[in-house]
């Protein structure tokens, strides 16, 4: 779908409203002394059944907090799906990797790059990906540069690695009249594309993606829902839902777990599309989001602070 400059479009505002009035009369708590994530208690207002009627809330646990820089604001995370650990952006130019150990996450390396990253990802060899507007970076672990892909005539704005070592890179092309948001999908090697889809579907505003069970799934901000595609790009459909920041995959619970612009992570059936439960963040908004490697535990960053929690979650 391509937006002239200078439109403004909304969306589902009356929904927004109705969500957030409910919102407001929803009791909720957030992190307390200890390490859980407190499951809110009944609510004691009128809409005491209809709280009721809901999904049990989902019990989360903290298993770890991290502050990787006392300066910068944590703006993303991501998993290595080969050796379990984690990489933090702090600020726009410093990436913190986290060993992944039988005691936790451990040992942080840093590397600050003299230029402005919006995301990071591991690809399939271990080496970790910055995205630089116009070029993806690969580094080795040792931080030695390894190798970058170009853009043609986009910017880049995420990026994501499947199961199968494909890139899946959020792309944003402008020129004097219009802004179009698309995806494109690189073969392993990632010296050429496979293909590229969303035109005419995605707002200009779009996140990161996330590919499971043949079907890529688009958080599409610009228009508030989740948009679904075929294994080959074909649309399948939308997701509505408002407010959506990111969104993870947990294949060991089958559930696709979305941050909103709320205190809460919502945790659906990837199939059935049910609200199966929530998870409370301290009234912070979950601003990225990834899963470990065994796909039990989120990694989760949120806006505007300096740390990250790794959230142990069972429904």
């Amino acid at each position: 779908m391509k937006f002239h400059k200078g439109e403004e479009v909304v969306f589902g505002f009356l929904q927004n409203e109705i969500e957030k009035k409910i919102a407001n009369l929803t009791c909720r708590e957030g992190l307390t002394n200890s390490p859980s994530l407190q499951t809110p208690q009944a609510c004691n207002s009128p809409l005491a059944t209809s709280c009721q009627q809901t999904p049990p809330f989902t019990r989360g646990q903290l298993v770890q907090r991290e502050h990787p820089s006392s300066n910068y604001l944590v703006r993303c995370v991501t998993v290595c799906q080969r050796t379990g650990d984690i990489a933090i952006l702090a600020g726009n130019k410093g990436v913190y990797i986290y060993h992944d150990t039988p005691h936790g996450y451990k040992n942080p390396e840093r590397h600050i790059v003299s230029f402005h990253i919006s995301d990071i990802a591991f690809s399939m060899n271990n080496e970790y990906i910055v995205v630089d507007n116009k070029r993806l970076v690969f580094y080795n672990r040792d931080h030695s540069f390894s190798q970058e892909l170009l853009a043609d005539d986009e910017e880049f704005h995420f990026v994501s690695v499947d199961a199968s070592g494909r890139l899946i890179v959020t792309a944003v092309s402008e020129d004097e009249d219009c802004v179009e948001c698309y995806i494109l999908v690189y073969r392993k090697n990632f010296k050429s594309k496979r293909f590229r889809f969303g035109q005419g579907f995605l707002s200009s505003d779009c996140g990161r993606v996330e590919y499971y069970k043949n079907k890529f799934y688009v958080p599409d901000y610009g228009s508030d829902r989740i948009f679904i595609f075929h294994s080959n790009g074909d649309f399948f459909g939308p997701w509505g839902m408002t407010n959506v920041k990111a969104l993870a995959i947990s294949p060991a619970n089958d559930s696709i777990l979305v941050c909103r612009e709320e205190s809460m992570i919502y945790v659906y059936g990837v199939d059935s599309k049910d609200l199966k439960g929530t998870i409370a963040t301290n009234l912070w908004q979950a601003n990225s989001i990834a899963m470990t490697k065994d796909g039990k535990n989120a990694v989760v960053c949120y806006k505007n602070r300096k740390v990250f929690d790794v959230l142990a979650f069972v429904l």
